[in-house]
C-alpha cells in the first residue's frame, strides 16, 4: 500500500508550504503529480491525482494528507500564517517520533495509522497528534492546541473524548455520550482494555494499567 507517499506528500507540503507535488515531474501527464489545491475534502476524492487509478492504493493515503492539511490551516488562522506553518512542522516531527517504531502490533513504520486497511488515519491518529501536542504529559486537561487538533480532525469524522464539545467544555471520561459520568462509562473503559486500545491508556504513559483505571475515576468524580 502507498501509504508511505502520503506521508511523504505532507512532508513536503510542510517543508515547501506548497500543495503541489512533484511539480517538475514529466512522466504523469506533463505535470505535477499531485495538486492538493483541488482535492475534494472527502474521503472518496480521486481529483488531485492525476497519475492514479481508481483501485490505486495510493488513495488509502489520501486522508492523511487532508486531516494534515486541514490541521495546517487551523493553525495558520490561529496562530498566523508563519507561526502556524511552524507549529504544524513541529507537531509533524513529534508525531513522526512518537509512533516510529510502532510501540503497537499495526503494520509497517513510520505511521501508526495503519489500522484499517481502507484508512491511513484512525481514531487512535488523533489521540497521537494530542500526544504530541501536549506539554504536561496528561490530555485529560487539553493541549496547547487542542480545539486546532480536533476541528482538523473532526472536519473529517474522527473525533475523541478528550476534544471539548459543542459548549466548549469537556468531560473527558464521559465515553458512552449520555452527558455524565457512570457504569456505561465504566463498560466502555474495560472494552477497551480487553481490545488493548490505545483510548484506554488515560495517563498517556504508554501503558495501559491499574493507573489508567484509577485516572478513570479521578476524572470521573471531576465530572459530576
Amino acid at each position: 500500500e502507498a501509504i508511505h507517499e502520503g506521508y511523504a506528500d505532507v512532508l513536503a507540503i510542510l517543508m515547501y508550504d506548497t500543495d503541489i507535488i512533484g511539480e517538475t515531474a514529466r512522466g504523469c501527464a506533463f505535470g505535477p503529480v499531485r495538486d492538493w489545491s483541488v482535492i475534494e475534502p472527502a474521503w472518496t476524492s480521486s481529483q488531485n491525482c492525476a497519475c492514479c487509478s481508481p483501485a490505486d492504493p495510493y488513495r488509502r493515503a489520501e486522508h492523511l494528507v487532508i486531516v494534515w492539511r486541514e490541521l495546517i490551516a487551523q493553525l495558520r488562522t490561529s496562530l498566523g500564517p508563519t507561526a502556524g506553518l511552524d507549529k504544524a512542522r513541529d507537531l509533524f516531527v513529534d508525531w513522526s517520533l512518537l509512533v516510529t517504531p510502532d510501540p503497537y502490533p499495526r503494520q509497517l513504520c513510520p505511521l501508526g495509522a495503519l489500522g484499517r486497511p481502507d484508512r491511513s488515519v484512525r481514531d487512535d491518529t488523533l489521540i497521537e497528534v494530542l500526544t504530541a501536542d501536549d506539554d504536561n504529559n496528561t490530555l485529560s486537561d487539553g493541549t496547547p492546541n487542542i480545539d486546532q487538533i480536533c476541528a482538523a480532525f473532526e472536519a473529517y469524522g474522527i473525533t475523541s473524548t478528550y476534544c471539548p464539545d459543542s459548549a466548549g467544555t469537556r468531560c473527558v471520561v464521559d465515553f458512552d455520550g449520555d452527558g455524565r459520568f457512570g457504569m456505561g462509562d465504566i463498560a466502555v473503559f474495560d472494552q477497551w482494555i480487553s481490545e488493548q486500545s490505545a483510548q484506554a491508556d488515560l495517563n498517556a504513559d504508554g501503558r495501559i494499567d491499574l493507573f489508567d483505571r484509577l485516572v478513570l475515576i479521578d476524572l470521573g468524580f471531576a465530572c459530576q
